[in-house]
């Protein structure tokens, strides 16, 4: 089977359904799998499994992929789930947290849904039952709502910093651009329990009223935002600003079908 670099690698295995991305696999591997996973593209009854591959194909690409491929062969496995030097993480909670090393990945303070010892699998029941409970309210579509699609909505992420004005928000608004391209969406990090400056918090609030949805989020690498339920802004449910983005993107593209179709 010949593979060219910038294709992904679908194995069909026992049970489940290995995705292995063979260009530049492990930069994007998390987002890949949250995406798989907010919009549940394949049948939730079987695993959904990315193995990432750090160096070349001749050092621990193999391990990877024969851990996944146990992995999707156990009947326990459900959910979409990355697979990583010897660590099977949940796609919502897995972060890349180093640049280059083989254990570039964790998930917090989330427990690892299993890891592999001398090829071994041990699965957490505890994790397990986190993950298969996971009833964030996030959209289902379709593979064929995807093909449908011309590009989906847009959505910027916008970092609280200190002197954070609002003018980048501001700016965007402003933008002239087609309608495809039009804002719709802001995904706001804000620092430590997503604290937002005064200024950018007026600057979001105008983009509110114009239509522009905007979801909160933290610019911590772990942890979810705590009393925050009741704020102005819609909540990006414990995801960090980039998947949340996938998210949000997905949410309004949903909205777009319905109104299509109404």
């Amino acid at each position: 089977m010949e593979i060219t670099q910038d294709q992904q690698i679908v194995i069909l295995g026992t049970g489940g359904t290995i995705a292995g991305q063979a260009h530049n696999p492990d930069d994007s591997v998390n987002y890949t799998a949250a995406l798989v996973d907010i919009n549940q593209l394949l049948d939730t009854a079987k695993s959904k499994l990315q193995n990432g591959t750090l160096p070349a194909f001749d050092s621990d690409g193999p391990q990877n992929l024969r851990d996944a491929l146990t992995l999707a062969s156990n009947a326990q496995a459900r959910g979409v789930l990355v697979v990583c030097a010897g660590e099977v993480h949940g796609a919502q909670n897995i972060q890349k947290i180093h640049t280059s090393r083989l254990n570039a990945f964790s998930s917090g303070d989330a427990e690892l849904i299993g890891h592999f010892v001398d090829g071994n699998l041990n699965l957490s029941k505890n994790a397990l039952g986190t993950q298969a409970q996971d009833s964030r309210p996030f959209p289902l579509l379709s593979i064929k709502d995807f093909e449908s699609a011309e590009q989906l909505p847009r959505v910027e992420i916008i970092l609280n910093h200190a002197d954070a004005n609002g003018q980048i928000v501001n700016a965007l608004l402003q933008q002239k651009v087609s309608q495809q391209q039009k804002l719709r969406g802001i995904v706001v990090a804000g620092t430590g329990n997503g604290t937002i400056s005064e200024t950018l918090e007026l600057a979001l609030l105008r983009a509110q009223d114009t239509g522009v949805v905007v979801w909160r989020s933290t610019r911590c690498a772990f942890g979810t935002l705590e009393g925050r339920a009741n704020t102005v802004f819609g909540d990006s449910h414990g995801l960090s600003p980039v998947k949340a983005r996938i998210a949000l993107m997905l949410k309004l593209m949903q909205s777009d079908l319905i109104a299509m179709k109404s």
